[in-house]
């Protein structure tokens, strides 16, 4: 879907989104949802450009295997089925954004971005600074509001209360 539709469709889940969880919302995110409706297709578009790579699109922990032994591979990563070409800083964040909590984030987040930029560096990705490579990651975080808007729309979350529990977290991570 083009950056306009995704910008259009965003637009349309932001009331029933708010019907749904709008007593969960810090005003915080209200302010930025509201100024993101007409922001959506500009930030589809940076992030969806170059330098660009294989985006897995749901890069959480459920996803990752850790290797426990010297024989198996280190980290195996699971779950491809909403893979796409972007940049790669989007799992990054969404990974830090929503795998972490505020605390942890706020103390890792800047070295852990500094390590990923870093290895981009050693494996040849070139004219991708660390500048650039953080207000993508800035952006990365505002696009997932994006997807926490669309899949608590889509998706039957609250009617139970692990799922109430799942939102309110990735509301609170998001708020962070």
């Amino acid at each position: 879907e083009d950056a306009d539709g995704q910008q259009e469709e965003y637009r349309r889940r932001w009331d029933p989104f708010l019907e749904k969880v709008g007593g969960m919302l810090p005003p915080g995110i209200l302010e930025v949802g509201l100024r993101f409706r007409d922001n959506v297709a500009d930030v589809k578009r940076q992030l969806g450009g170059p330098p660009r790579t294989i985006e897995h699109g749901d890069f959480r922990v459920d996803n990752l295997i850790f290797g426990t032994s010297e024989i198996d591979a280190p980290l195996t990563v699971i779950d491809w089925q909403g893979v796409v070409y972007g940049r790669g800083v989007v799992d990054v964040a969404y990974l830090v954004e929503f795998g972490m909590n505020p605390e942890q984030r706020r103390a890792t987040e800047m070295a852990l971005l500094k390590s990923y930029h870093a290895t981009l560096l050693e494996c040849g990705v070139s004219d991708y600074d660390f500048e650039r490579c953080v207000h993508d990651y800035r952006l990365s975080i505002l696009n997932h509001l994006d997807r926490l808007v669309g899949a608590t729309v889509r998706l039957d979350f609250l009617s139970s209360e692990r799922g109430r529990m799942f939102v309110k977290t990735l509301i609170e991570r998001f708020d962070s």
